[in-house]
C-alpha cells in the first residue's frame, strides 16, 4: 500500500480536471493540484468550502452527473460537469471543464433561433425531425397548413404521432387500409432519408398539397409542405383553355398550322392533318417546316410557294402577310395564306376555294 501511495498521488496531481474530497458536512478535506491551482488563482486558498456551489444532486451517496458554474477572477463564468463517488462518510467529487460544450450548445440554440426567424415568413411549412424522429424545428406556416396547434407542435411529438394527428385533422389523404398505415409511414421516412420522397396530396377539402422529404445531417429528416392549390387550379384552367382552343381550331374547315421562328410546328388542326396526311401528334420528335414541305410537295408537286413559305417562317424575307394558290389533287385550287403572328411565329392557312365562307343572317329577334 505504501508503494502504491506515491503513484496514486502523482496520478491525482497530474489529472487535468478538479478533484476534491468532502466530508459529511461538505468541508474540503483533500484536493488535487488542479483544484489547488484554481483556488490560488481565485485567491481562496485555505478555504474549506468547495470552490463552486455543490448542487443538491451531487451529495454523499449520489452518482448524478450535473453542471455547476464557477465565476473566475475576471468575471467570466466557467462551466463544469460534476460527478461524485461515495467513499464511506465522504464523497470524492470530479469537476471537468465543459466550456467548449456549453459554447457549442449556445451556438446551436442561436442557430436554431436564427433558422426559426428565417423560416418564420416562409409560406412553405417546415418540419424537421431529429435522429430520434422527434420534432426539432417547425415554422408558423406549418401550423396554418396542418391545422395542428402550436401547443401540440411545441411538445415535440414524434414523427408517427405528427402524421397521425394530420390524418385525424383530415389534412392528408385518408389511407384505404389503416392496418398498413404505419408501414407506409415507415416507407415514407425511408424514402425521405434517401431524398426520394415527393408526393401530391389531394385533400377532402379540395386543397392540394405537395409534400417533399429531404435528408438532413446527423440522421435528421425534414418535410416541406406546400399549398399548390392555386397552381393546380391555374394548370387545369390552362389545360381547359388549350383544349377549348384546339376544339375551335378543329371545327374550322380550313387547314391551319402555326410554326415557330425556329421552324417547329406548334399548332395544327384536324383539317390540316386531313388535307396533308400528316399527324404531328404521332411523332415523338418535333416536326419542322422542312418536313411538312415534303408532305405539301408530295400532294401538290413542286412549287415556288413552298420555298416562299419556308422563307417566311424563318424570317429571311419581309414579315408581311401574303397568299398564293396551289393545286391540290383532291381539293382542287387551294389558297395558302401566310400571316405573321406574335412571338415571331407564322400561321399558314390552306383554304379550298370551294369551301363555304358565307355568314348566316341573324333573325329579327337577334340582339345587337
Amino acid at each position: 500500500m505504501l508503494a502504491e501511495l506515491g503513484p496514486l498521488r502523482a496520478v491525482a496531481d497530474a489529472a487535468p480536471f478538479l478533484i476534491w474530497q468532502c466530508d459529511s458536512e461538505g468541508q474540503v478535506i483533500w484536493s488535487n493540484r488542479a483544484y489547488r491551482s484554481m483556488a490560488e488563482a481565485l485567491r481562496r486558498d485555505g478555504e474549506v468550502e468547495p470552490l463552486m456551489p455543490m448542487p443538491d444532486q451531487v451529495s454523499p451517496g449520489g452518482t448524478g452527473l450535473v453542471r455547476a458554474r464557477l465565476t473566475l477572477s475576471d468575471g467570466r463564468d466557467s462551466w463544469y460537469e460534476l460527478s461524485a463517488a461515495p467513499q464511506g462518510d465522504t464523497q470524492l467529487v470530479f469537476a471537468n471543464c465543459i466550456d467548449a460544450v456549453v459554447r457549442a450548445e449556445q451556438a446551436q440554440r442561436n442557430f436554431v433561433q436564427t433558422l426559426t426567424k428565417t423560416f418564420a415568413h416562409l409560406p412553405i411549412g417546415l418540419a424537421v425531425f431529429d435522429r430520434n424522429r422527434q420534432l426539432a424545428l417547425f415554422n408558423p406556416a406549418l401550423i396554418d397548413l396542418t391545422a395542428l396547434s402550436a401547443e401540440f407542435l411545441s411538445g415535440r411529438p414524434n414523427l408517427m404521432t405528427f402524421f397521425d394527428h394530420m390524418r385525424e385533422a383530415r389534412m392528408m389523404p385518408e389511407p384505404k387500409n389503416y392496418s398498413s398505415w404505419r408501414e407506409r409511414l415507415a416507407d415514407l421516412v425511408k424514402a425521405a432519408e434517401g431524398d426520394r420522397y415527393s408526393e401530391t396530396w389531394t385533400l377532402p377539402s379540395g386543397l392540394t398539397y405537395k409534400i417533399t422529404g429531404r435528408p438532413h445531417p446527423d440522421g435528421a429528416v425534414a418535410f416541406l409542405l406546400e399549398d399548390i392549390s392555386a397552381e393546380i387550379s391555374l394548370t387545369r384552367r390552362f389545360r381547359d383553355e388549350l383544349g377549348q382552343s384546339q376544339a375551335v381550331l378543329d371545327s374550322l374547315p380550313d387547314a391551319v398550322s402555326v410554326f415557330s421562328k425556329l421552324g417547329i410546328l406548334t399548332v395544327s388542326n384536324a383539317a390540316y392533318r386531313k388535307y396533308w396526311g400528316s399527324d404531328p401528334d404521332e411523332r415523338f420528335a418535333d416536326v419542322t417546316v422542312s418536313e411538312e414541305r415534303q408532305h405539301w410537295r408530295a400532294a401538290c408537286g413542286d412549287s415556288p410557294v413552298w420555298v416562299e413559305i419556308c422563307d417566311s417562317v424563318f424570317g429571311t424575307n419581309d414579315r408581311d402577310a401574303w397568299s398564293a394558290d396551289v393545286a391540290h389533287p383532291r381539293l382542287g385550287s387551294v389558297r395558302a395564306h401566310v400571316s405573321p403572328v406574335t412571338g415571331g411565329n407564322t400561321m399558314i392557312r390552306f383554304a379550298p376555294e370551294h369551301a363555304a365562307t358565307t355568314v348566316p343572317k341573324l333573325g329579327n329577334s337577334a340582339v345587337a
